[in-house]
């Protein structure tokens, strides 16, 4: 498990911390913005968040001085929902998660997200998996 914290570029306090297997601070300013934690003032100067999904942070006053934000995603039209795979992210419909959560979640889990998600996931689990896992090579 690898713990990382976002620290407040003007007084150095921890804004967010989260810990997971094979966690990059992509991974945590997704689980942040995913957890509605604002990143306003957040020191990110040099962070490689390309294929983050952080459309709804608040990034005010954050340091993204030589932070790598160029997108490459692959999208997926034409199933029951559109599915975004970037580095270590998957996001299937409204819900966006990391890919080891992805990976971790149990069928009780999938079913809670949607009537029809469990039956989604099934079919489709192996593919999305390994499409994200070739992008985050």
């Amino acid at each position: 498990m690898n713990k990382i914290e976002i620290k407040n570029r003007f007084n150095g306090d921890v804004i967010y911390s989260y810990e997971c297997k094979n966690n990059t601070l992509k991974i945590t300013c997704v689980k942040a913005v995913l957890d509605k934690i604002s990143l306003r003032g957040a020191n990110l100067r040099g962070a490689d968040l390309r294929g983050a999904d952080l459309r709804d942070a608040d990034l005010r006053g954050a340091d993204l001085r030589g932070a790598y934000l160029r997108d490459t995603a692959i999208v997926i039209y034409g199933m029951m929902w559109p599915i975004q795979i970037t580095k270590n992210c998957i996001k299937i419909g409204c819900q966006s998660h990391t890919l080891d959560d992805w990976v971790d979640f149990d069928d009780d889990k999938i079913s809670k997200m949607h009537d029809n998600a469990l039956e989604f996931w099934k079919e489709n689990k192996d593919f999305i998996i390994n499409k994200c896992k070739e992008v985050s090579k």
